[in-house]
């Protein structure tokens, strides 16, 4: 199981911004300030796009020559360095009419030396790399996990995947991988256009201006992006991206699609203002001393294979694996379960999950507001068809659960014009009381749990991020061939991170 994004939906409103806050934090990744929006391992390669229609994504950069010469002193700059320290704080500022105004900073630390040493640290995670070993400390968790040093080329990759995306980049990172180009460090940039001369705390220097994206959002309007480089050093020392328009973009077009929906006019939400202002830190060539990237354990503290990152019933979720699958039951007089709830479709048949006895069953709990779900059901609709094409034994069940009030006629209806328009034709049952998503704790969507040929809960993922159809994959493919998704012994770790086994556990009833 691995930390995805995922919503429950009274956190929606603020659901993009989350998602950015992140990437600001570490948005001088390569020496760019835009958001960090894909984990692929170079900014030149195609990034992935999302269900709905997105602006063209150019592969790398757009620099216009008089953009290019500051851009090109920094990178110079950072790739003669031999080590380098700092600081990047991001100030997330978030305002829609009818709602507080929200704020938080973040802080990223570091330090880099060729050629191959790195330290980083965030709110929660910490990095070591010390040439020969990658470890990554969770302070929340009280947990660690190490890995072989990988190539340069791929630390970053790694890194991303290894926290679940809660890291995304590496700060100056030309320090210790020399070979970037231009283009392939300004991740997530459109263009980079307009330079002025400026001043900035009362210091010279020059602003660049120009356009940025994220590709995990369906916008065709860029985000608004300036750099403040010092004339003193070289270096970029302020990053303004401004996405108020690209969030209000968002916003309408959202309304559209829900007034079509609902035949009724929605209004859209009004953004006053969603930006990042990230102030950055660094000295050149300081002396850092061996111990800077040499990681030390903690007492108490546990080692383990993969981050199990806390969320609403993560423990009930994970004890459900190895359990016959749950069916919402009905209250009998005495207050206690008495039999079996029938679970129906949008036409209100019923679904006879026991005839599904003999196949993998893959359950995809989703609602039409929930955006990571809608984004992952063009990979989720061409997996089944592979295996429906193939006829291999395998069912596909989407679980909608839209809010239970007013879940009438009309919600029904709004569901089916969803699905016709996303060209959506995967099984569905209805859950307008969320009984049968209560079986499986499914608070935050999307969630995913597959059931194998013995009716036996074999996994529960919950979230989306591209490429997730490929891990699913995997895990049906195991069942196929009659092999568990997790292993006695992987499945004893997992207990065993969340408290269901080993000293001081609470094993769940049932």
């Amino acid at each position: 199981m691995s930390p995805r994004m995922s919503y429950p939906r009274s956190r929606l409103v603020v659901a993009l911004g989350a998602t950015l806050l992140l990437a600001a934090q570490t948005g001088l990744a390569q020496g760019s300030g835009a958001p960090a929006g894909s984990s692929t391992p170079d900014a030149g390669k195609p990034a992935d796009k999302a269900a709905a229609p997105a602006a063209p994504r150019r592969q790398g950069a757009l620099v216009f020559v008089e953009a290019r010469f500051p851009l090109e002193k920094e990178l110079d700059k950072l790739r003669e360095a031999k080590s380098i320290k700092g600081t990047t704080t991001a100030l997330w500022e978030l305002h829609v009419d009818g709602n507080t105004p929200n704020a938080n900073t973040f802080i990223t630390e570091f330090a880099l030396q060729k050629p191959d040493k790195l330290w980083m640290k965030t709110k929660d995670l910490t990095v070591w790399v010390d040439g020969t070993t990658l470890t990554i400390r969770s302070e929340s968790l009280k947990q660690y996990l190490q890995r072989p040093m990988p190539s340069i080329w791929d630390l970053r990759t790694v890194l991303e995947e290894l926290s679940g995306q809660q890291i995304r980049g590496i700060p100056s990172e030309p320090v210790i991988r020399p070979g970037l180009t231009i283009e392939q460090s300004l991740r997530n940039v459109r263009t980079m256009e307009q330079v002025k001369f400026g001043e900035h705390e009362g210091k010279q220097g020059v602003w660049i201006t120009g356009t940025g994206e994220d590709d995990r959002q369906p916008s065709s309007v860029p985000i608004i992006v300036e750099r403040w480089h010092a004339e003193s050093t070289g270096l970029c020392e302020l990053i303004k991206q401004d996405m108020t328009s690209m969030y209000q973009d968002l916003a309408d077009r959202k309304a559209a699609e829900d007034s079509d929906f609902e035949g009724r006019t929605v209004k859209p939400a009004k953004y006053r203002h969603a930006r990042f202002t990230t102030k950055v830190q660094r000295e050149l060539n300081p002396a850092l001393p061996d111990s800077t990237f040499a990681f030390t354990p903690v007492p108490g503290d546990k080692k383990v294979d993969k981050f199990i990152f806390l969320r609403p019933n993560l423990k009930e979720q994970i004890a459900l694996i190895g359990r016959p699958m749950p069916l919402p039951m009905s209250t009998g007089p005495d207050g206690k379960p008495a039999e079996a709830k029938p679970v129906v479709d949008l036409d209100d048949k019923p679904v006879d999950l026991a005839a599904l006895k003999g196949k993998v069953v893959v359950m995809d709990f989703w609602a039409t507001w929930c955006g990571p779900c809608v984004a992952g059901m063009p990979a989720m609709h061409e997996l089944m068809k592979s295996y429906t094409d193939a006829g291999k034994p395998v069912a596909f069940i989407a679980v909608n659960r839209e809010p239970p009030v007013g879940s009438g006629p009309g919600v029904k209806d709004k569901v089916r014009r969803f699905l016709s328009a996303k060209k959506f034709d995967m099984p569905q049952i209805f859950d307008s009381d969320l009984s049968f998503s209560n079986q499986y704790f499914a608070v935050s969507i999307p969630q995913v749990v597959i059931i194998d040929q013995q009716g036996i809960v074999a996994d529960v993922d919950v979230g989306y991020v591209a490429g997730k159809e490929k891990e699913l994959k995997a895990k049906i493919d195991l069942l196929l061939d009659g092999k568990p998704i997790h292993t006695p012994e992987a499945l004893s770790k997992l207990r065993q991170q969340v408290g269901l086994e080993g000293p001081g556990a609470t094993p769940m009833g049932g």
